[in-house]
């Protein structure tokens, strides 16, 4: 009986030893992609948000509606693309005075239920430097983990808007004077959109981000390559396929006078619809030294915690991604004017509210 109990004890050992040594090597694993998950999490800059731009300055409470002296200068021939030219087809474009623009109450507007969805949102700042100017680009990155759609909206910079704090203005406007907050807060108080998290990159970034991935494959119409070569001086593109560079990207996603504000939001989703499917079945080498190269080009206001709890839930579902494409505003949810002596949409927020919750944002 005595040799039946020890052989029993010595049983139970080994497996308390084997249960044990398994724990251990899950604990040592884990720890391990914690950490390596981290190392890259970190490169990424965080926003400075009270010191790096120009927050609530009084002298910016009328930046872009051409009250102000000064604007930003050209960047190496770019246009700032602010005083297009009024369609000669379509009648004269009507003055408003910013009093009479009619906002619906918070009440009375549609709720927008975005919850279970990650909300991401993309700022591209027209800017060279590292100060904080206006958002050029505003790109939504909303995406449902069940379903794992994926919707990408942008929302164009010239919507009139309610700013928190401050004087309606531009939808650009915000990122310049708060930074991500005031800009997640003008989001939420006109669209009803919770933004969980913020990634900026400006012009710099954005030409080292397209060449570390190694370009990106446009197919080019021969009114963006007229464009391309006789307006903005950019050289060895062609009508169709190309691969495009960094800059040669770059005076892509930023052609608006060949047609519109909506062709040029349109361009930049189709930059990231190319690059999400050059990279979708990307395996673990090609991923890390994309993030060794890419991720130091960013700004954010998420936490490394906020950023690897992002990254666990959408990495292992990149390759079956159903992506879809939007702009707001869209046809009939907004009115042409000009106000202080700029072109704006004026949005019917209960309009593009409603189309935000049963079309746009996935299901």
């Amino acid at each position: 009986m005595a040799s039946g109990n020890k052989k029993n004890k010595k049983v139970r050992n080994v497996i308390l030893i084997t249960i044990t040594t398994i724990l251990t090597v899950i604990i040592v694993v884990a720890g391990s992609l914690f950490a390596v998950a981290n190392y890259y999490v970190s490169m990424i800059p965080k926003s400075n948000d009270g010191n790096d731009g120009n927050g609530n300055d009084p002298s910016y409470e009328d930046y872009g509606t051409g009250d102000q002296p000064g604007q930003l200068p050209d960047y190496d021939g770019y246009d700032d693309e602010d005083d297009y030219p009024e369609d000669p087809d379509l009648p004269p474009m009507e003055t408003m005075d910013p009093a009479d623009v009619e906002w619906e109450t918070p009440d009375s507007l549609p709720d927008v239920d975005d919850d279970g969805l990650l909300n991401i949102m993309i700022v591209g700042q027209d800017t060279r430097s590292n100060k904080r100017e206006r958002s050029d680009t505003m790109l939504l990155i909303s995406i449902n983990p069940k379903s794992n759609n994926v919707s990408l909206i942008s929302f164009l910079r010239d919507l009139w808007v309610q700013i928190p704090g401050g004087s309606d203005n531009r939808l650009n406007v915000p990122y310049a004077r708060g930074g991500f907050e005031l800009l997640r807060k003008t989001l939420k108080t006109n669209f009803g959109v919770t933004i969980d998290g913020f990634f900026e990159c400006n012009f710099n970034s954005f030409i080292d981000v397209i060449d570390t991935l190694g370009g990106v494959t446009i197919t080019l119409t021969e009114k963006e390559v007229n464009y391309m070569k006789n307006s903005m001086g950019v050289k060895g593109v062609k009508v169709g396929e190309n691969n495009l560079d960094g800059i040669q990207a770059l005076s892509y996603a930023r052609i608006r006078k060949i047609d519109s504000d909506w062709g040029r939001t349109n361009r930049q989703r189709k930059i990231i619809l190319s690059l999400f499917d050059e990279f979708k079945d990307a395996n673990i080498m090609e991923l890390k030294a994309t993030a060794e190269q890419l991720l130091p080009k960013m700004k954010t206001d998420m936490s490394n915690g906020d950023i690897m709890s992002l990254m666990l839930t959408m990495l292992p579902k990149l390759s079956s991604m159903k992506l879809s494409s939007y702009s707001v505003p869209s046809s009939g949810t907004y009115q042409n004017k000009k106000i202080g002596g700029r072109a704006v949409l004026v949005p019917n927020l209960s309009k593009i509210r409603t189309q935000l919750a049963n079309e746009y944002l996935p299901k």
